[in-house]
């Protein structure tokens, strides 16, 4: 205990005040208030060393948990990086397969537009033969009527002629 405390000579003190003026009492008085004080509030260069080191010690618990939880944090964070990594090409797949499908369904769709044009380009066909067979049906009904008419309106004239 005795390499723990201020080494301080109170009875050279004392004396120093008695040659000043104090008397002895007043002189011991002071001495023992000062040393009660310096033991109560000043720390030995000992006490401030063990204080150091306990700090030192912490600190170094403290550092030594740090790095634990860095580490292990950047093992998580290579984790979550490894997973998005996996989840990205995953995802690129099904793109790329979503792209094949529709590139896919676009065919067939172009193949079946196709094929409704030429169904269209043949009924188009087939009515305009239709329609070009029954106008010349037409016209050769208006033919034979107008030929009628015709020999009606010749054999009227005649009559006609006849008559006067």
């Amino acid at each position: 205990m005795a390499e723990n405390m201020i080494v301080f000579d109170s009875l050279s003190y004392a004396n120093k005040l008695e040659e000043v003026g104090f008397t002895r009492e007043q002189a011991e008085v002071q001495a023992t208030i000062l040393t009660d004080y310096m033991d109560s509030t000043l720390v030995s260069k000992k006490d401030m060393i063990n204080s150091t080191n306990d700090l030192k010690r912490d600190i170094e618990g403290v550092r030594a948990e740090l790095k634990r939880d860095i580490a292990e944090t950047h093992v998580k964070i290579e984790a979550l990086r490894t997973e998005l990594k996996r989840d990205i090409a995953d995802t690129h797949v099904k793109i790329e397969a979503c792209r094949t499908e529709l590139k896919r369904d676009i065919e067939e769709t172009h193949v079946k537009i196709e094929a409704c044009r030429t169904d269209l380009k043949r009924d188009i066909e087939k009515l305009r033969m239709e329609m070009s067979l029954k106008i010349d049906q037409l016209g050769d009904r208006m033919t034979i009527k107008l030929g009628s008419i015709m020999v009606v309106g010749i054999a009227a004239m005649v009559a006609i002629q006849k008559l006067l």
